[in-house]
């Protein structure tokens, strides 16, 4: 393609992403790719031999997210949409699943926020109430479902033209992947509250499942007042409120080191720059990526690395641990209470294979090794775990 002003032309290749056409018609970018202009200034001898100044248009070609730079003019933004690679709505407006970004609702924000808060809350007591009972299939049965989730939200972000069907498939599920996405999903887009830059959007997910020890102070001070009005001690169990956390750190650990490792998930851009695959506007090792590892070093040492050594540590110690301290086995029977006690230590088999579904996107950029990694890898797991049935419930087996 030949770009340039009035006076000084300059022929650059053309990149991925881009459609050329022959002469100086400027290039037109295609679906997923987003087209940058910046201007050049260039200085030559003119024919006469004196020094002529002027300047060219330079084009460059980034990986766009899904649904948010569609073909046409260089720099075309999906409805509502601006900045570099379209990454950002426009003011009091949020991202849609589809890819575009809708004008903020200003009606009943207040009952959607106190509506979702009630349910999550709700939902997270009967969590409580149900392993206080030990019930087991209620566990397996919330496992399987978020697992599914979870696995189906990793495998869509890959970057694959998948079919239409299979693509709304992925969409159901994706909102699982952050916190961010799924309070958008309900209703209450972050980004219509306060303006959401790369770091916000970082601090604000790695932190969120921290957001779990609110309900346990909300339960707790609930049990407070029962107890004063009742004359009866209710209090909560430490066990539960350990295993409660556990299962829910356990059960969404795909989703959590998805979350955390997505700023050192990178792909190379046409342009030759390497950049975050999640925030293709944000190039590694740039100064606003480094300061983002201030947030995600921390999280990853304790949702990854933390999960995973108190996981081990208990699953080694069981089987001496629970025959010194009958607590113990309450304690962790979100490791240990779903399995049969010859399979004990499956729980473990389980949030590795979570944790390598993500590092096979952080090990490789070529989507093909990632696609066929990550089958192998699941339908491996998947094999071993159906011959094996190490769920002490035939439902749990069925199920999963």
């Amino acid at each position: 393609a030949l770009q340039g002003s009035t006076r000084l032309y300059k022929c650059q290749q053309c990149q991925d992403g881009m459609l050329c056409q022959m002469g100086r018609q400027p290039p037109e970018q295609k679906d997923g790719f987003f087209v940058q202009v910046s201007a050049n200034s260039l200085r030559r001898l003119s024919e006469n031999g004196t020094a002529e100044n002027g300047s060219w248009l330079f084009y460059e070609s980034v990986i766009c997210l899904r649904g948010h730079c569609p073909p046409g003019k260089a720099g075309t933004c999906a409805s509502h949409r601006e900045g570099f690679a379209c990454n950002r709505c426009y003011e009091f407006h949020h991202p849609t699943p589809s890819g575009t970004c809708a004008p903020c609702e200003t009606e009943f924000v207040e009952a959607k926020v106190v509506a979702v808060l009630a349910v999550q809350f709700v939902l997270f007591t009967w969590l409580y109430v149900k392993k206080k009972n030990q019930n087991l299939a209620a566990g397996v049965v919330f496992g399987s479902f978020v697992g599914l989730a979870q696995g189906v939200a990793t495998l869509g972000k890959l970057r694959l033209s998948w079919p239409r069907p299979i693509l709304e498939f992925i969409k159901i599920f994706d909102a699982i992947k952050t916190l961010k996405q799924f309070t958008a999903w309900l209703g209450l887009p972050s980004d219509c509250f306060y303006t959401m830059t790369f770091f916000s959007t970082i601090a604000f997910e790695n932190i969120s499942p921290l957001f779990l020890l609110l309900n346990f102070i909300i339960l707790g001070m609930l049990f407070k007042i029962l107890s004063i009005c009742c004359s009866s001690p209710v209090h909560l169990d430490r066990n539960v409120v350990m295993t409660v956390t556990g299962t829910i750190f356990t059960k969404l650990f795909i989703s959590i080191s998805g979350m955390v490792l997505a700023v050192v998930i990178c792909v190379k851009s046409p342009n030759g720059k390497l950049m975050v695959a999640s925030y293709p506007h944000v190039e590694f090792g740039s100064a606003e990526y480094l300061l983002s590892l201030t947030i995600v070093i921390p999280a990853f040492l304790l949702y990854c690395i933390g999960v995973l050594a108190i996981s081990v540590w208990a699953v080694l110690n069981a089987p001496s641990a629970a025959a010194k301290d009958p607590a113990f086995v309450q304690r962790f029977e979100f490791l240990i209470g779903d399995y049969r006690p010859q399979l004990f230590w499956w729980s473990l088999g389980q949030l590795f294979i979570g944790l390598y579904l993500n590092l096979v996107q952080v090990l490789t950029d070529t989507v093909g090794y990632q696609l066929y990694l990550t089958i192998f890898g699941s339908l491996l797991f998947s094999i071993v775990q159906f011959n094996i049935r190490p769920f002490n419930t035939d439902s749990g087996n069925r199920v999963y």
